[in-house]
């Protein structure tokens, strides 16, 4: 080869030869990193923090202890804005004059309505309605099929692990309705007929201790009034609201009376309460929050004014968060 050849040829083979091609060719050689390559950021809350700004914001403070507060106000943060992310579930009776009832075009009025909308309207989501029988809510719930449940009349008194109570809102006394003719059977005593209630309610549980063996327990409260004005009973546990609501208001019901019940004056009294399942613990806290903002204020009040009897029911003196 001439010496010009050879000089072309080395100039072609320069052309194409590269470290990186070098290094690609050896057997031995590690994987090309590509260090202009995006890196995914971590999911977890935990690996986002860094402990160095944490020395530098607390001075002296280990390092450690300080990425464990950043990690918890992460979370929080990352839970609170999960709660917004999303509608959430709420299970309300699906007939409870004055509490929760069907209006037109699938609308939906009523206490307890109004009173789940407030508290997502604080959480600072929506509300996604689920009308159901009192014996669905807490199955519903287990199911995780809602996210928490308004149903002042039935909720006292159901609240057993998994499922959680909130701070109270209302306090409800309770009442025995039966005919004015009659009395109210002495406990202990036998008499004729049975006593009633709605399945799976505090009253329910209540008048079974009282009256063992004498109580009906109903899953629709339109057919325990039915029978309780056609004489197929002696008395209807129910509070005393919804007594007036759904039965002494109306006509058919001019011939009844409410008495007190035959125990002590806590005892005929329960408390309304949200239902939510203990492991949702942000949203317990979210809760329990919204109804210490909520309750004893004004638009509070205006609800109950507009669909209840003021004078039978009666509103906690303090309301305490509990979950935090």
């Amino acid at each position: 080869m001439t010496r010009p050849s050879f000089a072309i040829a080395f100039a072609i083979a320069a052309l194409f030869w590269s470290p990186h091609s070098a290094v690609a060719q050896s057997p031995d050689a590690p994987e090309e990193i590509q260090l202009d390559a995006p890196v995914e950021a971590p999911l977890d809350a935990a690996a986002q923090v860094q402990p160095g700004a944490a020395v530098e914001a607390q001075a002296g403070a280990p390092a450690e202890a300080q990425a464990d507060v950043e990690v918890g106000q992460a979370t929080e943060s990352a839970a609170e804005a999960n709660l917004q992310l999303r509608p959430l579930n709420v299970a309300v009776l699906d007939n409870a004059p004055g509490f929760s009832i069907a209006g037109r075009f699938g609308s939906r009025r009523g206490f307890d309505v109004d009173l789940a909308l407030a508290i997502c309207d604080i959480i600072g989501t929506r509300c996604a309605l689920k009308p159901m029988e009192a014996g669905q809510l807490v199955p519903a719930l287990e199911a995780r099929n809602v996210d928490f449940a308004v149903a002042s009349q039935v909720s006292a008194g159901l609240a057993a692990d998994p499922v959680v109570a909130s701070v109270p809102y209302l306090v409800l006394p309770m009442r025995v309705v039966l005919r004015e003719s009659d009395n109210l059977p002495v406990p202990g005593v036998p008499f004729d007929g049975r006593m009633a209630a709605l399945t799976g309610t505090p009253q329910a549980a209540l008048a079974q201790t009282i009256y063992p063996g004498r109580v009906a327990l109903y899953a629709n409260s339109e057919e325990l009034w039915i029978d309780l004005a056609l004489g197929r009973l002696v008395g209807v546990f129910a509070p005393a609201l919804v007594a007036q609501a759904d039965f002494l208001s109306m006509p058919i019901g001019n011939s009844f009376k409410a008495m007190p019940l035959p125990v002590s004056a806590a005892d005929g009294k329960r408390d309304a309460v949200i239902l939510m399942r203990a492991r949702d613990r942000e949203l317990v806290v979210a809760v329990n929050d919204a109804l210490s903002t909520l309750v004893g204020g004004e638009d509070f009040f205006a609800s109950i004014e507009r669909y209840l009897d003021p004078t039978l029911v009666d509103v906690p003196l303090e309301t305490e968060e509990t979950g935090n």
